[in-house]
């Protein structure tokens, strides 16, 4: 769910991104290969999963959906929807499409080209495609853990060379929120004098995020030359420490 989120707000930035240089957005084609599907996914917990995740979407991203399709259907599948679609919203389920049958080359063709479209699924495209599951972030391994003690906050300094870089953080908490926060501490110039001689400049306000229900992930703008400071802060927790993992860059989303 954390990485299905994840992934939903790098999309965000994308869109944003592309909507300020080209003065349009992009919206999904989703592509659901059910191949294998059977009546013993048909659990409880599996159900519980894909309504939370249908709200998260319907609540957060409404219209980053262009189309979904649902390809190679058993003939359970029927059965399986019937248990999930009370919980879609009608303005999702007109962007859902099953095709049952194999020829759904022929409805994918207008929409997507088949140079994009892997040979499995009748496009032409020879790039490997993996057979699903959680896909873990290329900088995965470099992702810090540290835990920040109760009525303390934990900081990174961040050095800029050139105007304009892009921030991005990511972050999370194994329970429980903290709060997060990032300032402009000093520009080159004073970059030897300590935080209390020089005044700061609020980049992102200090906030509890709620990064134990869901990964905290974001790009900022950072304007100015000089060093930033980011601060995890658990100041307002009297007696539990926070276990932080985080990881960030500068540089292209």
């Amino acid at each position: 769910m954390k990485y299905h989120i994840c992934k939903m707000e790098e999309h965000e930035r994308r869109k944003r991104k592309h909507f300020a240089e080209h003065g349009w957005s992009p919206a999904n084609i989703i592509i659901q290969d059910a191949k294998g599907l059977g009546m013993k996914h048909a659990s409880r917990s599996l159900i519980n999963y894909l309504s939370e995740l249908t709200k998260i979407d319907q609540d957060n991203y409404p219209e980053t959906m262009r189309k979904t399709f649902f390809i190679s259907t058993p003939s359970v599948f029927g059965a399986i929807f019937a248990l999930v679609k009370p919980f879609i919203d009608e303005r999702v389920l007109h962007k859902l499409e099953v095709i049952t049958s194999t020829a759904h080359i022929e409805k994918l063709d207008p929409l997507i080209d088949k140079s994009q479209l892997p040979v499995c699924i009748g496009g032409t495209s020879e790039e490997h495609f993996n057979d699903g599951g959680v896909l873990s972030p290329p900088w995965r391994d470099s992702v810090i853990k540290c835990n920040v003690p109760a009525g303390e906050a934990h900081k990174v300094e961040v050095v800029t060379t050139n105007p304009n870089e892009m921030l991005t953080v990511f972050f999370r908490t194994d329970s429980h929120n903290i709060s997060f926060g990032i300032e402009f501490v000093a520009s080159h110039e004073h970059a030897h004098s300590t935080t209390e001689d020089i005044s700061k400049e609020v980049i992102h306000e200090n906030v509890r995020i709620d990064s134990h229900e869901a990964a905290f992930t974001e790009t900022f703008l950072l304007e100015k030359v000089g060093r930033y400071e980011l601060c995890w802060d658990n100041s307002f927790s009297r007696m539990r420490s926070k276990d932080l993992y985080y990881h960030f860059w500068i540089g292209d989303t």
